[in-house]
């Protein structure tokens, strides 16, 4: 059996805060090349060199990795000890345990330098030296340097920080523009964000750290869609980017907004209301994936289907797993077992035939896949195989 990890479509219930933590302290970085050209719309896969990789767990540190393009084009030949798909323009490679980046053209941008390294997003990319963690840009240079208990992830151009058990929020440029003074925050979304002072007090601040909805809040959401989840002392509904209330509907559970739906449970059946707080879909369904470009997947009798907008029910209940996708990336679904895989379009068409032993998630325009369990190759959004591995 071959195994690797994938993220199963879930309700996407806000939490205050999500993110790891590190400690920090400061390090130097060492010299990079900041003169190649990064083309962001430029897009590259990594590949192993030998499709043992994914059958043989001892052949696992014996492979080295290269990249190709959407078509299929050899940029670059298997020689890095391990690689990732390109994001933003620069690629992830690891080199002697070490991590460094290359952009489109195969070029070392940012030497192997990091004990680890997430992928570039809005032009910055957060780092590990040790443990200590840190963002860089695309040459290379730090914009924020260690130093700091805790670095968020980028979210409306802004980066959660904390230090000292205080938290704040600094730009992709590196700058300060809120001090850390807030006792918890989330990540910004619609130009706001959930904080909480240290009276334990829960409002929303601006993008400059004002105080701009204060409804004596017990539970905030991120905003989606220009509304977040929130719940007062006598009431659980949404409310606007001005702090007004829009719905409460009477329900248990609420999910955020996607495509202008939100989930709802109540007594442990899953539907959904429009933004009025409107049941347009009533509860009925074991669980709910969230709608993506008008689908949503709904579980009933423990399998799997998708529902449009109006509850129509597209593809019936069959999978026992589907997976989360990009918006215009095939839906990738599990039959009753880890060895039925198949790529499936909005309307429910396959995609590729015959069905796959072994099927990733898309990635820049091209899924993994192989038909014996032996043997794969990566296609594009057609099905169309674009490059066999060895």
């Amino acid at each position: 059996m071959i195994k690797r990890n994938k993220n199963i479509f879930i309700i996407n219930m806000i939490m205050l805060i999500s993110i790891a933590f590190y400690g920090c302290s400061y390090k130097s970085s060492k010299n990079v090349n900041t003169n190649m050209g990064v083309n962001a719309n430029e897009k590259m896969i990594a590949f192993p060199s030998s499709s043992k990789y994914y059958t043989d767990p001892s052949y696992r540190n014996k492979v080295k990795w290269g990249f190709i393009d959407q078509t299929g084009k050899v940029i670059v030949n298997p020689k890095y000890d391990y690689a990732s798909n390109s994001s933003d323009g620069l690629a992830l490679v690891v080199v002697n345990g070490k991590k460094g980046y290359i952009n489109s053209s195969g070029n070392m941008v940012i030497s192997p330098q990091f004990n680890d390294a997430l992928q570039f997003k809005d032009g910055v990319a957060k780092v590990f030296v040790n443990r200590d963690v840190a963002y860089i840009n695309k040459t290379g240079k730090f914009i924020i340097k260690p130093g700091y208990d805790i670095l968020g992830n980028v979210s409306d151009g802004m980066i959660l920080i904390c230090k000292n058990k205080k938290y704040g929020f600094a730009d992709t440029n590196g700058n300060i523009v809120i001090k850390p003074k807030f006792s918890l925050a989330s990540n910004f979304n619609n130009g706001l964000a959930a904080v909480e002072l240290d009276d334990n007090k829960k409002v929303y601040i601006d993008e400059k750290g004002n105080q701009v909805i204060d409804k004596g809040l017990i539970f905030t959401s991120d905003f989606s869609e220009n509304l977040a989840v929130v719940k007062t002392k006598n009431a659980l509904g949404f409310i606007d980017t001005k702090g007004n209330f829009i719905a409460e509907p009477e329900v248990n559970v609420l999910g955020s907004f996607s495509n202008g739906l939100a989930s709802i449970n109540v007594h442990n059946k899953w539907g959904f209301i429009d933004t009025k707080g409107n049941i347009v879909i009533k509860p009925q369904y074991q669980f709910e994936g969230g709608y993506i470009e008008g689908l949503a997947p709904v579980e009933e009798n423990y399998k799997w289907g998708f529902i449009n907008k109006k509850g129509v029910m597209i593809v019936k209940p069959q999978f026992k797993f589907v997976f989360s996708q990009l918006s215009d990336e095939p839906i990738l679904v599990q039959g009753d077992s880890s060895t039925d895989e198949d790529y499936i379009d909005q309307s429910g068409n396959y995609i590729f035939k015959p069905h796959l032993k072994y099927a990733d998630k898309f990635s820049n325009g091209l899924g993994l896949v192989s038909t014996d369990g032996v043997n794969f190759e990566y296609i594009n959004t057609k099905g169309k195989i674009v490059f066999k591995l060895k």
